[in-house]
């Protein structure tokens, strides 16, 4: 599925070790996917963008949703949660997890 997901890395931690995320959504959203991380930050900055303006952007843009695992270096079971829900994501055809 790599045409619906993409693998961005975004520091490094302090051993060295790629801090990354995975960013799973529909393939015509994935080819805009700069400009839909632009206009989520617009609207975290209301000293830059209007009420108006910020009213635009939520009616059109797509829902963005962060899923956090492993916030700490020694759990192990949330990194298996979050390649079963990876996987899900990605593998299931139901019409219910394509409108996710």
């Amino acid at each position: 599925m790599p045409e619906r997901c993409q693998l961005v890395k975004y520091g490094r931690t302090y051993e060295g070790k790629d801090l990354q995320y995975l960013v799973i959504t529909s393939k015509e959203n994935l080819k805009r996917i700069e400009a839909i991380r632009q206009r989520n930050l617009a609207l975290a900055d209301s000293r830059a963008t209007s009420v108006q303006r910020a009213d635009e952007i939520a009616a059109s843009a797509p829902a963005v949703v962060w899923l956090a695992y492993c916030v700490h270096g020694n759990e192990a079971s949330p990194s298996d949660a979050a390649i079963l829900t990876a996987y899900h994501l990605l593998a299931d055809r139901s019409r219910a997890t394509a409108e996710l």
